[in-house]
């Protein structure tokens, strides 16, 4: 029950992502930005850092085909590189025990790392045109804007229910407080 509320909650993310994408491009027209909502990688770095690491692998593999087949046309962008990218952020996800700034920051920079990855892939197949000071002014900061904003206003609600999945950030090799949890 918890993994297919997870994995609806996954699919509402990626369903936003494309009304908003549709909505920008009709209703943004003034040339300030280009503006890319990730709500879907936000939601995996959640779950990875507050919920169970191998769902949200699993997850990153199944929602990164899914956006290279809906949203990039070239199959296999995504579906490699969101599970490489939540992957390293569940192998340090024990460092930052319960510390809003660094997760907040952890995942503003994997959707940055995330954007300049599939603009390096998209300019070496030759997708796009657009060169690196224009992608980073005209691209990647106003995504980078836009993500922090959405995850500012979504922090509280996100983090409660990717909970729902599992562990957290609990490491079961600290002691709480100097002394071992004993089982009576």
């Amino acid at each position: 029950m918890k993994n297919s509320i997870l994995f609806l909650c996954g699919y509402l993310c990626l369903v936003c992502e494309n009304v908003f994408s549709k909505w920008t491009d009709t209703n943004l027209q003034s040339g300030s930005g280009i503006f890319v909502l990730h709500l879907l990688i936000i939601f995996l770095v959640f779950l990875t850092i507050y919920g169970d690491e191998k769902i949200s692998f699993f997850y990153s593999i199944v929602f990164g085909l899914i956006v290279d087949i809906v949203n990039s046309g070239v199959i296999g962008i995504y579906v490699m590189i969101l599970p490489i990218a939540i992957w390293f952020c569940g192998k340090i996800k024990y460092r930052f025990e319960n510390k809003t700034l660094l997760v907040t920051i952890l995942a503003l920079s994997t959707v940055m790392v995330i954007e300049m990855l599939v603009y390096s892939v998209y300019t070496l197949i030759g997708k796009t045109e657009m060169n690196m000071v224009p992608f980073l002014g005209y691209r990647l900061l106003p995504t980078i804007l836009l993500n922090a904003l959405v995850l500012l206003i979504m922090w509280l609600p996100l983090r409660k229910l990717t909970r729902l999945s599992g562990q957290g950030i609990t490491n079961p090799k600290l002691k709480l407080g100097g002394f071992s949890r004993r089982k009576k």
